[in-house]
């Protein structure tokens, strides 16, 4: 894959287990790539309504999410073992994805004791 910038043709490589797909202009897998007997299995997504940004159908569950420009879907793809985290709108380890702190209800009373110690000694 070639790549222009500044005036000056650069070569690219795509990561291991990637391949350049020609109808999305970037690295991807190689079952997803037609020209390659490939047949890619991201289902439709609607964009229609909502802004602008990246979202996914499940978030955590899958590698595959969509960019909505204008109300048209671009299918994605995380890199090879990462899942999309719709919550933070990347790609995330599975370990890492999704999780949220932990949450207290109630109240918690305390009582801060003043400092008795002298300074000057």
């Amino acid at each position: 894959m070639f790549s222009c910038a500044y005036g000056k043709l650069f070569t690219c490589k795509c990561p291991d287990q990637l391949f350049y797909n020609e109808e999305k202009e970037q690295c991807d897998y190689k079952t997803e790539i037609i020209a390659c007997g490939g047949k890619p299995t991201v289902p439709k997504f609607d964009c229609a309504g909502l802004d602008n940004g990246l979202y996914s159908i499940e978030s955590c569950t899958s590698p595959n999410f969509y960019s909505c420009n204008g109300g048209h879907a671009n299918p994605m793809r995380c890199p090879p073992e990462l899942l999309f985290d719709q919550t933070k709108k990347l790609c995330e380890f599975p370990d890492r994805c999704e999780k949220k702190a932990k949450t207290f209800s109630g109240t918690i009373n305390s009582t801060i004791a003043p400092n008795t110690a002298n300074p000057n000694s």
